[in-house]
């Protein structure tokens, strides 16, 4: 069972386009952690800044393999997160599992 957090005004901030691909990447995410992970334990944390929003996937699984040679979905969240001009990042962690972390820039709308 995920648990979720969410930190700053995301409903606020998060809308659009942005919201359709923050969802799709959270989407993605849970479903790379339920075939590969087997994991016991979700952590997923949506924060909106005034700068950039970041959505933060932790689980407590199997950890990165160094020998993987699937990346198609690692490929398909960066771009995401490029299309926004933002990163995407996955990483080793506390938890003995996988961090994966999307951060884009907030566009700021002129009136």
């Amino acid at each position: 069972m995920p648990r979720l957090a969410f930190a700053g005004p995301v409903d606020l901030v998060v809308s659009g386009l942005l919201a359709d691909d923050l969802v799709a990447v959270l989407r993605e995410s849970l479903t790379n952690i339920a075939r590969h992970a087997d994991a016991k334990a979700v952590r997923i944390e949506i924060s909106a800044a005034e700068s950039d929003v970041t959505l933060t996937v932790d689980d407590d699984g199997v950890g990165l393999s160094a020998h993987s040679d699937r990346s198609s979905g690692k490929a398909n969240l960066s771009a995401r997160a490029r299309a926004h001009g933002g990163t995407f990042a996955v990483s080793s962690n506390e938890l003995g599992g996988t961090r994966a972390q999307w951060t884009v820039p907030l566009v700021k709308e002129i009136p």
